[in-house]
């Protein structure tokens, strides 16, 4: 494989951006009572204005920048009385190979704390049902409140000094209190794959449901009042059954009354298919539907298509991804191609531990929106 320079300069005009990407979850430092988290990620970025002459299409001016980012996370988890206490702090720094308005390195850190507080209490309620196949063997009722600070102190380099491609640019000091409420409903249940009658079924306990409501407070800081957020966000899981899952999400602006956005997606899988079906609403602005079919082709191998279609504008076909999944000894590898409307294609690569599915290495390359008048999109590109 050629440097990420060469790729940005053998493609100069569409490459938007590569990236590398290692994430350590938290760890216990040896016997001790600490936990240790560490990421680090290599950015490329590259933005090119596209302008249209006539029957022509033609670029303007780049802003190329690549980034360094490390962050780090030291946590001390421990119980008091009733209590599950995890204060912590963090660093995060970060190498920019260009600033705003010149090329010129530059390190920027931010340091990072707070303490998580949570408790739970339930209820179990003597239940027997398999109405409709649901088996339901008891139903223990948890009621899990949790209210987190974290402070972010101020950064070191002001973000309005930065080139903005992301959030991770936009970072600024913040001093907030998270807040949730989490119920959750818990059964038991057999393993219905085993067959071995002689045996006693031993039951299992599963999450039957599961909700969150979650809002925060923003303390004052310079150029900031305090004030509670106007969203809630709501987050609903059930497993009906063993094969089936529903998911929904949605934020509620207090406020003004009406819910701003809300996601609904349904899974399902079987033998060698899976499927899942998903629909998402923004007010005033979008409303899509999305689907994705997962099948195992052969042993170690499996293909997803996923499809994302936009029922307001011209255009109803808007995202397009297809990966290919080959099960290796210890990892897994994914190959992804994207097609999104907008910006042209996306190619990105994937190892992640079989043991360890969260603890990923990717590699990802974005190619800008296409030219004027390529790929069959009209001006390069369609409007919402």
């Amino acid at each position: 494989m050629p440097p990420l320079d060469a790729v940005a300069l053998g493609i100069r005009g569409f490459f938007e951006g590569a990236e590398i990407k290692y994430d350590h979850p938290s760890n216990q430092i040896l016997e001790s009572p600490f936990y240790l988290s560490h990421t680090v990620t290599y950015d490329s970025f590259n933005k090119v204005t596209a302008t249209t002459q006539g029957n022509a299409g033609s670029w303007g001016e780049d802003e190329a920048s690549q980034r360094i980012d490390t962050y780090s996370r030291l946590s001390l988890p421990f119980k008091l009385s009733f209590l599950d206490l995890n204060p912590f702090m963090g660093t995060r720094e970060t190498y920019f190979q260009r600033i705003a308005g010149r090329n010129a390195g530059q390190f920027r850190e931010v340091w990072d704390s707070g303490v998580d507080a949570t408790t739970r209490f339930y209820r179990v309620f003597d239940v027997q049902s398999d109405a409709f196949g649901i088996e339901i063997n008891k139903l223990r009722h948890i009621i899990n409140p949790t209210v987190g600070w974290a402070y972010t102190y101020k950064p070191t380099v002001s973000s309005s000094k930065l080139l903005q491609f992301d959030g991770l640019d936009s970072i600024g000091e913040a001093n907030q209190i998270n807040m949730s409420l989490e119920n959750k409903l818990q059964t038991k249940r057999g393993d219905k794959k085993n067959k071995d009658t002689s045996k006693e079924q031993v039951l299992k306990t599963v999450d039957f449901a599961r909700f969150i409501a979650s809002t925060d407070y923003k303390f004052a800081i310079e150029g900031r009042k305090r004030q509670w957020n106007h969203n809630v966000t709501f987050d609903l899981e059930t497993i009906p059954y063993e094969w089936l899952r529903f998911e929904s999400d949605a934020n509620l602006d207090r406020k003004k009354g009406y819910f701003t956005n809300a996601n609904f997606d349904l899974k399902a899988s079987g033998k060698g298919i899976s499927w899942g079906g998903g629909y998402r609403y923004e007010r005033k602005s979008s409303a899509q539907m999305t689907g994705e079919i997962i099948l195992d082709l052969i042993k170690g191998w499996s293909f997803t298509v996923y499809q994302r279609l936009q029922f307001k504008g011209n255009s109803l076909v808007k995202e397009q991804t297809y990966k290919l999944s080959k099960e290796l000894h210890c990892w897994i590898f994914d190959v992804n191609y994207n097609v999104l409307r907008e910006k042209g294609e996306t190619i990105w690569f994937a190892l992640r531990l079989k043991a360890f599915p969260e603890m990923a290495i990717d590699y990802n390359q974005n190619y800008h929106e296409p030219k004027a008048l390529s790929q069959n999109y009209p001006e390069g590109k369609s409007s919402d």
